[in-house]
């Protein structure tokens, strides 16, 4: 058993994973006064296999800015961002409606996962104290010397390092290596759905061929698509649906007939934006959701950081800017540690109550994009939560705002959003609530009446 190492400036830091948690992890720590060096599996991007064969179009908000802000990485970021200011929602019939996410504008941002990691890798290759191994796999980890074994080109590699910090992703191999020490928790748990990504083609002059500034939604209760748009014109789809079962499944869209059938009927205007989508159907990948829960985070000198420990389904557009969140505590807790088992334990300590929160709203918000965002009572629900937020700025935060366009902890927020819910729910049953609740006086009063389910 070795003993603590105290943290000094100019030590070696070894980081796994040159994703986008670990780019930003090791830029951070560079600029801290550290060596850095990062193995990654896949090639360097932009060559021949380093992206991933499926995605999802991330969601940047202020959690993931901040830490951008703070490295000033956010102008090179800006530049393949496009702001999103609302939910464009599609029903089966009529027009899409636009539900804007804030009455003063605010954005979350699209952006490529690829072009995202390809610009972090540069701006980290662009530092003196980073040095990035690709086409490098962890083999196995000796938490007690702070080494890694590795396999590169066909021979086993071994790194050193003071510090290790696994940034490898929701399948870490590292992180499997903690599951066989003693005292470690782990769960991993699958949705029923699964999805696939289809893409829609930019029009003339690469131009938009859907409103620009919002999340595209097709809810249908037990599924969804998505679309996000890029900078070239075109947008990203997504379709979350059961991976199995007789009719509105992966498993029954093999049928030729009955995928013709399920995509008219249930999205007609994304056929017509996309008639080929029964060649990309056949093409595409289908990929599982899953979330991961585990800790603790560390073992000795290593940390799991950002989806290696607490990797979440995508419906709040939150597992980036909670795993960029995760390097901004670090951070704010290196100055204040002595040794690297006490910062990590900090960490830990701090951030997992976090990480259990967000991975909560996350499966919370699927029900919500899929099944509630067209229900008339639900859409009534959101308008008097906005309302209310008007009126006392100073006490009244909506769920969404807080998570996306804050930095309350999330589970902070986690508790006062549910607190709230129960509220506008209570005042929404009373018998006049109908033909009163845009009165400010009568709303202000029914928010009294009910205030003391905010402090339950």
């Amino acid at each position: 058993m070795h003993s603590p190492l105290p943290i000094k400036a100019g030590q070696s830091i070894l980081i796994l994973g040159a994703g986008l948690v670990g780019s930003v992890l090791g830029i951070s720590l560079a600029r801290a006064g550290f060596k850095v060096h990062i193995i990654e599996k896949r090639p360097k991007p932009g060559q021949p296999g380093s992206a991933p064969n499926r995605s999802i179009n991330l969601a940047l908000s202020h959690r993931g800015w901040q830490t951008l802000n703070a490295l000033g990485l956010d102008a090179a970021v800006g530049q393949i961002a496009l702001p999103m200011r609302g939910r464009v929602v599609h029903p089966i019939d009529g027009p899409t409606q636009f539900f804007p996410y804030s009455a003063d504008g605010q954005a979350i941002f699209s952006v490529s996962r690829g072009n995202l990691n390809k610009s972090l890798n540069e701006q980290a290759l662009a530092d003196p104290n980073i040095s990035i191994s690709y086409s490098t796999k962890t083999t196995n980890i000796d938490f007690e010397r702070g080494t890694v074994k590795a396999q590169s080109e066909g021979k086993e590699v071994v790194f050193e390092a003071d510090a290790i910090l696994v940034a490898e992703g929701a399948f870490s191999v590292a992180r499997q290596i903690f599951q066989v020490s003693d005292r470690f928790d782990f769960s991993q748990d699958y949705i029923p759905h699964a999805y696939q990504e289809f893409h829609l083609e930019a029009g003339e002059a690469a131009t938009w061929r859907q409103q620009v500034d919002g999340l595209h939604i097709w809810p249908r209760k037990s599924f969804m698509m998505i679309a996000l748009p890029n900078p070239d014109g075109s947008f990203t789809c997504t379709l979350f649906l059961a991976w199995d079962g007789d009719n509105d499944s992966f498993e029954a869209l093999k049928d030729d007939k009955y995928r013709e059938s399920f995509f008219r009927s249930n999205f007609p205007d994304f056929c017509a934006l996309v008639p080929d989508f029964h060649t990309q159907f056949r093409q595409n990948p289908i990929a599982s959701l899953a979330t991961i829960r585990c800790g603790p985070w560390h073992h000795s000198r290593t940390l799991l950081i950002g989806d290696a420990a607490h990797a979440i389904v995508p419906f709040y557009g939150q597992g980036m800017n909670a795993g960029f969140e995760d390097v901004y505590y670090l951070m704010q807790l290196l100055p204040h540690a002595h040794t690297w088992e006490e910062l990590f334990t900090r960490f830990f300590q701090q951030r997992k109550p976090m990480a259990d929160a967000i991975a909560q709203l996350a499966l919370d918000n699927f029900i919500e994009m899929r099944d509630r965002v067209a229900d008339p009572d639900f859409q009534w629900q959101k308008k008097i939560d906005a309302r209310l937020a008007q009126l006392m700025p100073d006490s009244w935060i909506p769920l969404y705002t807080m998570v996306s366009f804050s930095t309350i902890p999330y589970n902070v927020a986690y508790s006062r959003g549910k607190a709230q819910e129960a509220v506008v729910r209570a005042i929404m049953a009373l018998p006049d609530a109908k033909s009163h609740w845009e009165n400010e006086e009568w709303l202000l009063a029914g928010a009294t009446q009910f205030s003391h389910l905010l402090e339950a």
